[in-house]
């Protein structure tokens, strides 16, 4: 979610243009304005990047939950054939 900017009567060039939230009430972020009137942390650059990023790592840990379980699941395959295998030839 992208940072709205802040239009409270009380807005300041000298701090960044984000309105941020404590409690009931949302306020002007305290930070000194980087590009754009707007800080590092709220920036769209910034936050865009900070999506990739979070895409990525969610992505990478799926595709490993998923080659786990997968991995997992071929291997206890492979026991029960193989108890199969050893009833049937058993009786």
């Amino acid at each position: 979610m992208m940072a709205s900017r802040y239009k409270g009567r009380d807005f300041s060039e000298a701090k960044c243009s984000a309105s941020v939230y404590g409690g009931w009430h949302s306020h002007q972020c305290s930070r000194k304005p980087w590009k754009d009137g707007w800080c590092k942390q709220h920036h769209r650059d910034t936050e865009e990047s900070r999506r990739q990023k979070s895409a990525e790592r969610y992505e990478a840990q799926r595709k490993r939950d998923h080659a786990a379980r997968h991995a997992s699941c071929n291997r206890r395959i492979a026991e029960l054939e193989a108890r199969i295998a050893e009833l049937e030839g058993g009786s």
